[in-house]
């Protein structure tokens, strides 16, 4: 199977996509290409909401926003990490793999390596896989996403040791722990970045009397951090007592914050804790060793791995750098996936 495919990537480019969110990213197999964000719109000016004619798709949805004779209809494809508009999704999966695989020879079809929110269910993957091959592509393999991180923060996943990985992304997070290439067991849920900024968002609101914008509490959160220390005790009671007067800049601390965002930070944490459970004291007292590589856009909140670590058991290594490490480890795959695609037969579905 894989030789056959080996052929016809000769006459059309593999290319990967990865679902992170609101943003489908595209990465070619082509030599020096750079992985391109596509905005997961689509828009018509049609007045029938229900329309699946799309004649703007991705960056033109933007580019053209305020500019049409009538109110563009726009229809977001992505939610959560995962298809919200079934239509919608096509047009720009369809794009992504244009711009991603050339049009070369649009009649084969590219093979295309993907990776998004999904984890242990048939379903979600034949669905994926589905959206890919009815978008234009040949062939879709699936990676997981946690594991995809890893190979883009340069874990070594290829040996029996155990190291784990806690993805936070906007609006979502997975969690994984991985050993030669396989999954030990692994999570998804629709909770992230987004969620410690509604939780800051209400307590002031309810504490402070302030209504602060999400962008500036987002700023505060990444600027100020939170506190290292630890979790505040009695925090259930602090949280619901009353309070009066306006928060100033000065009282938004690492402490003040760090008790804003608990609710979110214990789920979380709570999550992890459970999927642990799931293997066996050995592989855990290894994992202790080796510790959790938090990444995503929860990495660039200051404290948060601290927070974690303390709640889990576990040592947890923010990497503040990897943004974004599933794209890099999309394109590691990619270049050699006639090799190493058969070794992760675990991992690439």
């Amino acid at each position: 199977m894989f030789v056959i495919d080996r052929l016809l990537s000769r006459v059309t480019s593999d290319c990967a996509l990865a679902l992170t969110g609101d943003t489908l990213w595209v990465v070619s197999a082509k030599e020096g290409a750079v992985p391109v964000a596509v905005p997961a719109l689509a828009a018509h000016q049609d007045t029938d909401e229900e329309s699946t004619e799309y004649e703007y798709v991705g960056q033109s949805v933007l580019d053209m926003s305020g500019r049409t004779p009538t109110p563009l209809q726009v229809v977001s494809a992505l939610r959560e990490g995962w298809i919200h508009h079934a239509a919608a999704a096509r047009a720009v999966l369809a794009q992504g793999l244009a711009m991603g695989a050339g049009k070369d020879a649009p009649w084969i079809g590219p093979r295309v390596l993907a990776t998004a929110r999904f984890h242990a269910s048939g379903l979600m993957e034949t669905s994926l896989k589905r959206f890919i091959c009815g978008a234009g592509a040949r062939k879709a393999l699936l990676l997981n996403y946690p594991l995809a991180c890893g190979l883009g923060m340069g874990l070594e996943l290829s040996e029996p040791s155990i190291q784990a990985v806690l993805a936070i992304e906007e609006d979502w997070f997975a969690f994984a722990v991985l050993s030669s290439y396989g999954i030990l067991t692994e999570s998804s849920v629709a909770l992230g970045m987004a969620g410690f900024v509604d939780d800051a968002r209400c307590h002031f609101r309810d504490t402070k009397d302030l209504l602060l914008d999400k962008k500036e509490l987002r700023a505060h959160l990444r600027d100020k951090g939170i506190s290292s220390s630890g979790m505040i005790p009695g925090w259930e009671a602090w949280a619901s007592r009353p309070e009066t007067g306006r928060a100033t800049e000065a009282s938004l601390t690492p402490d003040e914050l760090t008790l804003a965002i608990t609710p979110t930070l214990v789920r979380i944490a709570e999550e992890v804790k459970s999927r642990l459970l799931d293997i066996s004291p050995d592989q855990l007292d290894e994992l202790r060793k080796s510790g959790i590589h938090l990444c995503g856009c929860g990495a660039e909140l200051p404290g948060l791995g601290a927070l974690l670590s303390e709640r889990t058991g576990v040592t947890v290594h923010s990497r503040p750098d990897e943004v974004h490490p599933a794209i890099c480890g999309l394109a590691g795959v990619l270049s050699d996936l006639d090799t190493i695609g058969p070794v992760l037969e675990n991992a690439v579905r």
